[in-house]
């Protein structure tokens, strides 16, 4: 299907090291991030916790790797642009409201509809239906790392356009943050982190559709 190898694990733990590792910047560039409100600690054992699901998940599909597996990769880096396309519009960009929802809406769609689309995708390579679900796994898991990654830092770098907007500045007076920075911070983490948790099972859910269509079709073969 492609010429490429299966990915390396070395490679995918690298990358996913950069979601503590962004998460871990932002909170110690920001103070008063985990002081404020009192769940605002349970942030950073939410992101230990699905850092290392995300690690158990590339540890279980390098046991039988595919050269299928980058089709579900290079789908995810593309879902994770358009995710992020919609949370700058979202953001920074401070566009009209109409603008913001037509492109951020037409972005978060295309995303879900592409993570979903990563088995169904494969299979029609007449793949296992091993690698259909890998596909959509990876899909989901690439996606949701690259989204995070660069949601935190946008954020990060961003503080200041972010905190002129009115609606985070009347979100902030009922968070009970210390900071509007405090608050953005603690606000695109738990999001992001959302986001973790999301992505993966939009691309399990197409590729478990995949995967009884593949076993619907043997079995027509079969009776046939």
């Amino acid at each position: 299907m492609t010429p490429l190898s299966p990915p390396a694990p070395g490679r995918l733990i690298a990358a996913l090291a950069l979601v503590p590792a962004t998460a871990l910047i932002a909170i110690a560039a920001v103070p008063h991030v985990l002081t404020a409100p009192s769940s605002a600690k349970l942030i950073p054992i939410g992101i230990a916790a699905l850092t290392a699901v995300y690690a158990g998940a590339f540890a279980v599909l390098w046991r039988r790797p595919a050269r299928s597996d980058w089709l579900g990769i290079r789908i995810g880096i593309l879902a994770g642009v358009l995710w992020s396309i919609e949370i700058y519009v979202g953001g920074p960009a401070r566009v009209s409201y109409d603008v913001e929802q037509a492109i951020g809406g037409t972005m978060a769609a295309a995303a879900a509809i592409l993570t979903l689309a990563a088995g169904p995708l494969v299979r029609r390579h007449r793949a296992s239906p091993r690698a259909t679900l890998a596909a959509g796994a990876y899909a989901g898991l690439t996606s949701g790392v690259f989204l995070f990654v660069f949601a935190t830092l946008m954020t990060l770098l961003t503080l200041g356009a972010l905190a002129g907007r009115s609606d985070y500045r009347h979100q902030f007076t009922t968070s009970g943050a210390r900071t509007i920075h405090a608050f953005l911070i603690q606000d695109i983490l738990t999001g992001a982190s959302a986001h973790l948790v999301l992505n993966p099972l939009l691309g399990l859910v197409g590729s478990g559709l995949a995967v009884l269509m593949i076993r619907r079709d043997r079995a027509r073969r079969a009776d046939a």
